[in-house]
């Protein structure tokens, strides 16, 4: 009878042993999910900061080469007129050379 008496009293000792380690755990694993939690927002917003800052540098690039194509255009150096001219002589100079070299053999 002793020894049930004291088998009850160990195993009711290790029950509450088992329960302090659940409920350390349960501590423990609340504890990582806000560190992850905190850690998953950081990474979003560096994530956002970089997307921010190329998207930056990319609307700044346009808005340069905008503004230097309506500089050009303002000063006369670049007009439709001009641009298709010169395509038009570059893309007829390249024919002919073109043409010229397959009969000169």
């Amino acid at each position: 009878m002793r020894s049930n008496v004291n088998k009850i009293l160990e195993r009711s000792d290790r029950l509450e042993d088992l329960q302090d380690a659940s409920e350390r755990l349960n501590t423990a694993s609340v504890d990582f999910q806000s560190a992850a939690n905190r850690m998953r927002r950081r990474a979003w917003i560096q994530h956002m900061k970089t997307r921010a800052i190329l998207g930056g540098i990319v609307a700044l690039v346009l808005i340069c080469l905008i503004a230097e194509v309506f500089q050009m255009e303002s000063n006369g150096r670049l007009s439709v007129e001009d641009q298709n001219d010169v395509s038009f002589r570059t893309t007829l100079g390249a024919l002919s050379y073109h043409h010229s070299s397959e009969f000169v053999e």
